[in-house]
Parts: C-alpha cells; structure tokens; sequence
C-alpha cells in the first residue's frame, strides 16, 4: 500500500512541475554528506562513530525563491557496531544476533524549502518531504544479514523497501549568479526498524534514523524574469527627415509658369518585431529602418554642434505612472532606439560615446545595489547603456540582488 501511495505522490509531483507557467526556474543540486546511523545498536541518545558518506544529485524548480520545491535521487550507506550499553531483550537468547552491519541503500525524495530572505547572499532555510529507500543490511563478510533467519526470532521478516520523512535546517550562500553553496543537517526518520537488521529483539523502542550533514553546489539552468510574452509585438515607426531643396531645384520652381504640384510626404515605414521567447527582452531594443527618401532628393542634415545634448534630454516618467506608453520596456527603448534616421545623430549614440570613453580612459565608479533597484534605473542615474553594466560586470540577465556591488563606467569624468 505504501508503494503505491508514494507512486501517486511521486506522478502528482512531475504533474506540477510540467504545468507551471514560462517563469519557472530550474537548479542542478549536487551534494555529499557523512551519515551517522542511531538505533538498536547506538540507543536513542547517541549516534554510531561509523561515518559513511551518501551522494546524491537533484532538480530544484521554483516560481520564486520563497518557497523552493525538489526532486532528488542518492546512494548512500550507514553502518554501526553494537555497543555494551544497549542489550538485546531476553527474547534473543539462543539467536545468532549479528553485531555488526553495514547497509548500503538506494533513495529518492520530494521536498519542499521555505528560504528565509532569499534577497540576500546569505539565506537560511528549513525543508521537509517525503522519500522512499531500498537497503541491505550486509555482514563483515558481505553477506546479506536478511537472508540469515536465525538472527531473528520465528517468523520475523521484513521488507527491504521503505520510505522515510527528511526534517532539515540550513543555509545557502551565493558564491555568484553562477553557483550558491548550501549546508544543512538533515534528520532521516525511516519507516524501518531493521536498517540493522535488528527488530523484534532490539531493546531500543522506535525505528531506525540517520543524521547527516550535507554540502550541495546549486547551479541554475534557466533564468526567465526578462523573459518576453511569447505574442508581444512591438511597433517601431519611423520619424523621417525633412528633404532639403537645392538651389538648383529651387531656381526651377521660380521660373516655372506651371503650378508645381505638392510633392507628398515620404511613407513612413514600420517594422514590427516579434519577440522570441527564447531571447532576453533586453537584447531585442527596436531598431530604425532606412526610410523612404524621394528620388533626386537628399536629406537634410542634423548639426548637432548646434543643440547641446542637454536640451534635449527629458526626465523618464514612472513606469508606474503610465506616462509612457509600454511602461518600462518603453522607456528602456530611448536608450537603445534610434530617434531620427540613419543619417543623422542620436541621443543614443551620444550615451554610447561617452560610455565607451569612460571604459577606454578606465573611468570607473561603485555602486551599491539596493533595494527594488534595476539595471534600467542604473542606465539612466548614471546616463551610460545598459550594455555596458551587462559586459563590465558579466550579467547574463536584468536580474540584481540587494548587497551587490556593480561596477559602472564614470562619464562624468570624460571630457
């Protein structure tokens, strides 16, 4: 009966992973740990001084860092020599009641992680779940103690799979956006009394547990908060130049009986782009296209010497104001779309300048990231691109935490 509860459980688990929204994000867990046995042979209060290890390998999956759910898969081995103190009872007299043992055993496990200020580099945490374990008590010699029955008394078998419940209490630490470190102690409490191979004849009430302490590496797979919807579709309208008459052509106009016609404007062109699901939102600015400039006709030509940079800079309203259409994305799209057409200077181009500037004369500030801040706000405080912070600081995503320390090219300094 308990296999097949653990069997729904188990399908009902891949279920939820299989059905959570594109924002899902997915870690490899890796870890060792030094399992201590406590039963039959220890007592109650002690733990066995044989020390073995376990290894297992797992998939954390979590819609945000709160609560952090998992699937892992093991091996391991506990053993135990029995001690003075702990007698067997009366009822294994006349039994060859092994001493020693040594149980080597498969697991796997569902678990669920509450983490504790998972803004921060340090954050502890608390877990629980559900595991299922296959073993096999040995003795010295290697053979399998549960084939022996007179270490038994008449009629006493057991069942070398059983499940377990995992209690643990710890902390990861993020080494970087790459890697994070956790350590836990984790008590094991098994459903099985003959992890020892002692049952029925053990003085020690309850089954078997085992304690360890554990070291995993936490590496991401997939970061998905800039992550676009998948039917997004920008428009990017372009703003044509005005053409500009040469003397030639205005002379024509003068001496011609004719009414001249009025020449139509140029056609604007769009583009529309799709967003790919697959591509950060930040790599996929729009961009201007060539525009449509009628024949015989050259466009007129921006100086910029004459309009200072400063005039024509404009205080980005609050996303949250609605003030620009597209919120924050549409902000964000002033500092990587092009104004006016090929020919002629952007805002954009002067930022990217003076970025490039500060990077190649080694201009550089500090800056203590806090909280609620982003990448975009950054890109505007300091009047630098975003690319910029991505490449000085070797960020694959618009995701920052609290307690970082970003290093961001000084324009002020540029002369």
């Amino acid at each position: 009966m308990l296999k097949y509860i653990l069997q729904v459980t188990f399908l009902l688990f891949l279920q939820n992973i299989f059905a959570q929204s594109p924002k899902q994000q997915f870690a490899i867990v890796a870890s060792i740990s030094g399992n201590s046995y406590q039963g039959d042979f220890t007592g109650r209060n002690r733990l066995s001084t044989y020390i073995y290890p376990s290894y297992d390998l797992g998939l954390q999956f979590y819609k945000n860092k709160n609560w952090v759910k998992s699937l892992q898969f093991g091996y391991g081995v506990v053993a135990g020599q029995k001690a003075e103190n702990t007698p067997f009872l009366p009822n294994a007299a006349g039994l060859q009641v092994n001493s020693y043992f040594y149980t080597p055993y498969f697991y796997t496990a569902l678990r669920i992680k509450k983490v504790f200020l998972p803004h921060l580099r340090f954050s502890p945490y608390i877990e629980t779940g559900i595991g299922a374990f296959r073993y096999t008590p040995l003795a010295k010699n290697g053979f399998p103690l549960s084939n022996n029955t007179d270490s038994r008394i008449e009629g006493e078998v057991y069942n070398s799979f059983s499940y377990y419940v995992p209690a643990s209490l710890g902390f990861v630490y993020r080494l970087s956006r790459a890697v994070s470190l956790q350590i836990a102690y984790n008590y094991l409490y098994t459903g099985s009394d003959y992890l020892d191979n002692i049952g029925k004849v053990g003085s020690v009430k309850g089954n078997d547990a085992i304690q360890n302490i554990a070291v995993s590496a936490i590496f991401p797979l997939k970061l998905t908060e800039n992550i676009a919807p998948q039917n997004l579709v920008i428009t990017s309208p372009k703003i044509v130049a005005k053409p500009k008459e040469d003397s030639a052509i205005l002379a024509t106009k003068l001496t011609n009986d004719k009414p001249q016609k009025a020449k139509k404007s140029p056609k604007v062109v769009e583009k529309k782009e799709v967003f790919s699901p697959e591509v950060p939102a930040f790599a996929l600015a729009p961009k201007a296209d060539d525009v449509l400039i009628p024949k015989n006709e050259t466009p007129q030509i921006w100086d910029d010497t004459k309009l200072p940079l400063t005039t024509i800079e404009t205080p980005p309203p609050s996303p949250s104001s609605g003030g620009f259409e597209g919120g924050e994305d549409g902000l964000d799209s002033m500092l990587s779309e092009e104004i006016v057409d090929d020919s002629t200077q952007t805002i954009y181009e002067h930022i990217k300048a003076k970025t490039q500037k500060a990077i190649e004369q080694g201009y550089f500030l500090a800056h203590f990231v806090v909280k609620n801040e982003t990448i975009y706000h950054l890109s505007l405080k300091y009047e630098v691109t975003k690319e910029s912070i991505y490449l000085l600081n070797a960020l694959k995503s618009d995701l920052i935490l609290e307690g970082e320390t970003l290093k961001i090219p000084d324009v002020s300094k540029v002369q």
